[in-house]
């Protein structure tokens, strides 16, 4: 059995057909099975259309994203068990038609930061490749992969919609391994210098490596290591220079707009590797240290958990909350002294204090219309093969959060 692709009319779904196939061509087959496996997230859009129009108009509303937070119990078995039902298929046998196979790519290097296996990888066959990272998608114990591959995409997606720059990514499988792929943000005629070492220039931030030794940090959280040394370091850095924004914007600014994404998307990963200065390799008339652009959001939009679990929260479970569950969301790699951690949404709000406020309001002015729930959705139909359940909890992250923002 195959199913056509389904597709927007007039604002609401219509669903291609069911058809037989003997077609003798078992790749060519496969292939069209793989891909109606991946868009059968049709059948809960349809289950809740049975749950009445009611429920469905709600679902609908930007007041209220959490697509089955509220519904008829009986709808809400339905789908839950269709949920389960497509979660039971086995990952290998859908190969997301919006997935690359790079396995022909070579190897530059290994990437030697961070905790996982990552390579630098580049295409032979292209001249002047660029050379990209790949980090192949994390598997939990248990419980099966993560959906850090998605977040990583989607995240990128949701930082160019806002007009901040942010590393290219995409989706492949590289030697029978599904992840992602970026690609590498320092330009030529510069070299890439840890936000952490930058920091030390201006600052005794160095006292974070006795601390490390010394064992009294908590959880990645470094002295010195918040917005007020940041604002000092960064006010007089430059933005990156592919980046069309304005050119009055200062590195300090441009860093509360990737505080303002992590509030977005519930980042908790932007400890002092996680950016990056652009600094020229040789001196010359008008060059400047740059902002790099913003990388690695893999840790974000709830990546980590199961479709069971973002089922309960979608649903409103007594034991969660969705709210509850987007302010747990905190500031965690900065540091605040013996102040309680902050949420990311109250972190850049009052890092954004000390940045251009022309700026920070032209972010704050476009989230509303820019990741408004048919935008979100216009980007999610990019990865078919994303769960239904996947790309309801990561679209409902964004609108909550964005209100959060908004009503901070």
């Amino acid at each position: 059995m195959l199913v056509d692709a389904r597709h927007r009319e007039k604002g609401k779904w219509s669903y291609g057909a069911f058809a037989a196939t003997n077609d003798q061509d078992s790749e060519h087959s496969n292939r069209k099975w793989k891909v109606a496996l991946a868009q059968a997230g049709f059948i809960l859009d349809h289950a809740e259309q049975v749950a009445g129009a009611r429920w469905q108009e709600e679902r609908r509303s930007t007041d209220n994203p959490w697509a089955l937070q509220r519904g008829p119990e009986r709808g809400l078995g339905t789908a839950a068990c269709l949920v389960q039902l497509l979660a039971s298929c086995h990952t290998d046998s859908v190969t997301a038609v919006e997935r690359s196979d790079i396995s022909r790519w070579e190897v530059y290097e290994d990437e030697p930061q961070g905790k996982h296996v990552k390579k630098w990888l580049f295409n032979p066959q292209e001249s002047g490749s660029s050379h990209w990272l790949f980090k192949p998608v994390r598997v939990n114990p248990g419980t099966g992969p993560t959906a850090e591959d998605f977040a990583e995409v989607f995240a990128t997606r949701i930082a160019r919609a806002l007009g901040i720059p942010a590393a290219r990514t995409e989706l492949v499988t590289y030697k029978g391994k599904a992840g992602t792929i970026s690609e590498n943000i320092r330009p030529k005629d510069y070299i890439l210098t840890a936000g952490g070492t930058w920091l030390d220039l201006g600052f005794p931030y160095a006292a974070r490596s006795a601390a490390k030794i010394a064992g009294t940090h908590r959880a990645r959280v470094l002295p010195g290591y918040g917005y007020a040394h940041l604002a000092s370091s960064l006010h007089a850095v430059g933005t990156p220079p592919s980046w069309d924004g304005s050119p009055e914007v200062d590195g300090y600014t441009l860093f509360s707009g990737y505080l303002l994404l992590d509030a977005i998307i519930a980042n908790t990963d932007r400890h002092d590797s996680n950016w990056a200065i652009l600094q020229p390799a040789v001196a010359k008339e008008g060059s400047c240290d740059r902002l790099a652009p913003s990388f690695d959001h893999g840790s974000s939009l709830g990546q980590q958990l199961t479709d069971d679990q973002r089922l309960r929260i979608l649903n409103g479970a007594a034991d969660v909350d969705y709210l509850s569950w987007c302010s747990k969301g905190k500031a965690s790699s900065f540091d605040h002294g013996p102040n309680p951690t902050p949420t990311l949404v109250d972190y850049f709000l009052a890092a954004s204090r000390l940045a251009q406020q022309d700026q920070i309001n032209r972010w704050l002015a476009q989230l509303n219309s820019v990741l408004s729930s048919d935008a979100l959705d216009e980007i999610l139909d990019d990865y078919p093969s994303m769960s239904v359940v996947t790309r309801k909890f990561m679209r409902a992250v964004v609108r909550t959060n964005v209100r959060r923002v908004l009503n901070g």
